[in-house]
């Protein structure tokens, strides 16, 4: 979880923009 968000945090602060990319991120690395 924690490198998730170090690839996320430094592209946006978007809440609504963070979450899509997370989610994203869960399906690439699930």
């Amino acid at each position: 979880a924690a490198c998730k968000m170090a690839l996320v945090r430094p592209i946006t602060d978007d809440t609504d923009i963070r979450d899509t990319l997370d989610h994203a991120i869960n399906t690439i690395f699930a």
